[in-house]
């Protein structure tokens, strides 16, 4: 198989092993009160594209977990079993073309649902998800990670598609969440639901936008969602042409929706600022009549595989991604945003802030940074993050657990360290990959003494499969059979 575009990030350019529970080597001493599992998901091409210059976002979804309990450390993966990776092994070959393309698979497969499931592992209500923003959710057993099937929340979530960056609030326990071209590819409707923590649904909204744009995360406040447009745009006849779903459009403005939780979505407002790439948020809070937004807004189309629709060339500079702020004014007529970058620091986009403060103030948000990067070599295309940093938002300083330059980190997740524990104080966890040797750790670290370096790590003889956003279930958080514990 040809490499495609992207396939230096570990894992993504070929078949992945499924591995039945194993116990992981542990250097170091696992904190006694960290007990659950981390769960993520990623892509990795069970057969070769369809066509050789597909992109590494359209590669089959595996999900993984780290679990912990009782002192040990035990890992499983396995591919999720989607519509599309069963009908690909009827003939043993990739029948689904570009990525998001309908146009382009075999006509045999064009009724099946071609989601590969492969972006963010995500609990709530007791269950597992498997999420990617171009199909309802897929159903996971959190133990032996066997795929249940699509679920639509009890009927409730009539839509086709389900976000892969749901929020729960960090007050109430709700997962707000939404579905963007919510009634079939090219189609301008948006829902949004508002679930209960045990899954239920309590309030939906539905609306159109005025653009066909990719919508990939939101952010919440406690009364109001934000909804950032990526910056890309598609049509039908622009996806009969051929090729991936989306273009980058370098002319269009970099936008932003708010809108009240509780409405109809009569209120929803669009806010303008400097062209930037909105794909992933930290957190939004509200100060008065005001809402603010952190979050990691790259310089521009940070994806070299998306063409912009001007024709212009892709240029690295598009890969850098900042920790920025913006100020929204509610209480104002105006449609602009005032933004301020808090870091100079080039930071890799995915990153968490301490759960139970999502949708209030934050003071710190977790990510990673690539340090004594070599931006001569041709993976410089993109951030290759070597450590692990604690941002605090509120005194402008960072802490820097460093790995080392023959390491590349996958996003962190925050764990509190108890119920009570102030914000920040808990423990940082990521899986990192060792290039020298191509095995995986689960590194755990003190959030609040980085520079220590891990308290723990959890070794693997192999690779982690990949992972694009993981999601830390404590003990407990998940329904399962009688039994099984």
């Amino acid at each position: 198989m040809k490499q495609t575009t992207g396939t230096h990030l570990p894992g993504w350019g070929e078949r992945q092993r499924e591995v039945e529970p194993i116990e992981c080597e542990v250097v170091g001493s696992l904190p006694p009160t960290l007990e659950g599992a981390l769960y993520r998901l990623g892509g990795a091409w069970y057969y070769p594209p369809k066509f050789e210059d597909d992109v590494l976002l359209h590669a089959d979804g595996i999900i993984s977990m780290f679990h912990i309990a009782e002192g040990r450390v035990t890992y499983a993966a396995r591919y999720v079993e989607t519509e599309r990776l069963v009908a690909n092994r009827v003939k043993e070959r990739m029948r689904f073309g570009h990525y998001r393309n309908r146009f382009t698979d075999d006509p045999d497969v064009q009724h099946l649902n071609a989601s590969a499931a492969n972006t963010t592992a995500f609990v709530h209500g007791g269950r597992l998800f498997a999420l990617k923003e171009d199909s309802l959710p897929y159903l996971i057993d959190p133990m032996t990670l066997q795929t249940s099937g699509l679920y639509d929340f009890a009927g409730r979530a009539q839509s086709k598609t389900f976000t892969a960056h749901p929020k729960i609030d960090g007050k109430t326990g709700e997962m707000v969440a939404f579905g963007y071209q919510a009634n079939g590819n090219y189609t301008k409707d948006v829902h949004l639901w508002t679930f209960a923590p045990d899954g239920s649904l309590r309030h939906e909204i539905r609306i159109q936008v005025p653009w066909l744009d990719m919508i990939h995360d939101m952010a919440i406040t406690e009364n109001y969602i934000l909804l950032p447009l990526g910056g890309y745009n598609t049509s039908e006849e622009t996806a009969r042409a051929g090729g991936p779903m989306w273009r980058w459009d370098p002319d269009a403005p970099a936008r932003i929706g708010i809108l009240r939780r509780d409405g109809d979505g009569s209120d929803l407002r669009w806010f303008t600022g400097p062209k930037t790439c909105q794909l992933h948020t930290f957190n939004a809070w509200e100060e008065g009549d005001r809402i603010m937004l952190d979050a990691p807004f790259y310089c521009g189309n940070p994806f070299p595989f998306l063409q912009n629709t001007d024709g212009s060339p892709w240029s690295p500079q598009y890969g850098k991604a900042h920790l920025r702020r913006l100020h929204f004014d509610l209480g104002s007529s105006g449609s602009e945003w005032r933004e301020e970058r808090l870091f100079e620091e080039v930071i890799g986009d995915l990153g968490d802030v301490d759960p139970r403060v999502m949708g209030q103030r934050h003071r710190y948000c977790f990510g990673a940074i690539e340090l004594h990067a070599d931006r001569s070599k041709p993976a410089a295309m993109w951030v290759m993050p070597n450590a692990y940093v604690r941002f605090d938002v509120e005194q402008r300083q960072m802490s820097v657990l460093e790995l080392g330059e023959q390491y590349h980190a996958g996003e962190c997740r925050f764990v509190p360290r108890e119920a009570g524990a102030q914000e920040g104080d808990g423990w940082l966890v990521g899986v990192v990959t060792n290039r020298a040797t191509g095995c995986g750790e689960l590194m755990i670290a003190d959030a609040q003494r980085l520079e220590d370096g891990p308290v723990a790590r959890a070794l693997l003889p192999f690779a982690a499969a990949p992972q694009v956003h993981g999601f830390w279930a404590p003990a407990g958080s998940l329904h399962l059979p009688e039994g099984r514990c």
